[in-house]
């Protein structure tokens, strides 16, 4: 009697077990952004390119580091739970290797004088912008990007004038008032050097869009379970130029400790839609095939990005439309090899 007491027993234990797994197993998720005002996240972004380029049977090969430091607080939520937060850049490292030439820029180290690139760059950390993002990590607009670039402006202006008043000294006040005049006056200088800076290679809310894309999840608009998936465009900056745009799938992959890892990967044919870019005058048209895969970190909680390693391989051609200097059409075979990390800045 006991034995078989313990025998059912031992089903119902049995029985509840397996039904909890798969009760647990094809649990529901709702994945989005829980984000609260005054929280603050410091996150490291790196992108290395190696870039080979081929033209009138020359070949050059370029390879790029780039490490940005970025601050995200929490400024609020609106009744939409659209989160405005503050982005603060923070510390930037840059190499560039050309054939034999190499140059870089660190914002922990002080920039020479005649280093335009680092006084640039330099005068882009501590500031700021407002990000809005909805809960399902679209990023819906991005404001107070043109004050930033003023703020910049200005300070270049200053820079401008303190040489001048090393150079002429007595005679200083009337060259810079010749230069204002030659804008028409000092508040239209200061705008003119807004948009030098705002048309800076890799600055303009172009490409700091593609940074932020990096940066953040874009989560399924309905709940999902592991295993399930979700489609949705990847956007892949490369420099300045148009940014490029192909579908990508997202996997739940699994959760770990309130972790989730998602698994992201995307193609890119030939005769897909092409890269249009343009700068001044010229206008080029890129054609790119090839491949994107990374890998997710996500706090379950809060939905926010602790980590992610993406790779991709592109190869293809550019051609660029002849201007006054080169009336000829000009084409540029290419490939590309990148990587990009992120991680939490400890």
């Amino acid at each position: 009697m006991r034995l078989k007491k313990a025998k059912s027993i031992l089903v119902v234990v049995l029985l509840v077990a397996i039904l909890g797994s798969i009760s647990g197993a094809a649990e529901k998720l709702d994945l989005k952004l829980r984000l609260k005002p005054g929280e603050k996240h410091s996150m490291r972004i790196t992108t290395t390119q190696n870039i080979a380029m081929e033209s009138m049977g020359k070949q050059e090969n370029v390879s790029h580091t780039k490490t940005l430091g970025i601050e995200f607080e929490v400024k609020e939520i609106d009744a939409n739970d659209v989160a405005s937060v503050k982005v603060t850049y923070l510390t930037l490292q840059e190499k560039t290797k050309m054939g034999e030439r190499e140059f870089g820029y660190d914002s922990t180290k002080p920039d020479t004088p005649e280093d335009h690139f680092g006084q640039m760059y330099s005068d882009m950390m501590g500031e700021s912008f407002i990000m809005k993002i909805t809960p399902k990590g679209k990023i819906t607009k991005l404001t107070g990007v043109d004050e930033m670039f003023l703020n910049m402006a200005e300070k270049t202006m200053a820079r401008e004038d303190e040489s001048i008043k090393e150079r002429l000294k007595e005679k200083a006040k009337q060259a810079i008032d010749r230069i204002d005049k030659k804008y028409g006056s000092r508040e239209k200088r200061k705008e003119a050097l807004k948009e030098q800076v705002k048309n800076f290679p890799g600055f303009g809310e172009q490409p700091i869009k593609n940074i932020l894309s990096e940066m953040t999840v874009v989560f399924p608009s309905g709940t999902v379970q592991i295993g399930d998936s979700w489609k949705d465009n990847i956007v892949i900056g490369f420099g300045s130029g148009a940014p490029i745009e192909i579908e990508g799938t997202y996997i739940l992959k699994g959760i770990e400790k309130q972790v989730l890892t998602i698994n992201v990967s995307g193609k890119r044919n030939l005769d897909d839609k092409p890269i249009i870019s343009e700068v001044g005058p010229i206008k080029s048209t890129t054609r790119l095939a090839g491949s994107y895969e990374a890998t997710l970190k996500v706090d379950e909680k809060s939905g926010w990005l602790l980590g992610k390693q993406a790779n991709m391989k592109f190869a293809g051609e550019t051609k660029t439309a002849g201007d006054k200097q080169t009336p000829q059409e000009q084409t540029m075979k290419m490939s590309i090899e990148a990587s990009i990390v992120v991680e939490p800045i400890q």
